[in-house]
């Protein structure tokens, strides 16, 4: 692989850190360079960047979360538990 591409593609990858591998490809080729997703991924891999910036967070460590209340677990019968005076 050419010195140059690799190059090019750590360099929209870090000027653009919302792109994923498949964004860069396509870059590329409007730019004339014609490389294969899988090496651009693995370029990103080995320079320690996510190839795909969108599946970094893992789940329930999105914004907002912390602000969304959460319910109650259902119990077998399928309901809520109620409190003992029978309302909540």
């Amino acid at each position: 692989m050419n010195g140059d591409v690799q190059a090019l593609v750590l360099r929209l990858a870090r000027e653009n850190p919302t792109w994923g591998y498949r964004r860069i490809v396509g870059e590329l080729r409007g730019l004339g360079v014609s490389i294969a997703p899988s090496s651009v991924r693995a370029i990103l891999i080995r320079y320690r960047l996510p190839p795909d910036p969108r599946q970094q967070a893992p789940k329930g460590d999105q914004p907002g979360d912390a602000a969304r209340p959460r319910r109650p677990p259902l119990h077998q019968s399928g309901s809520r538990p109620r409190s003992a005076d029978g309302f909540g």
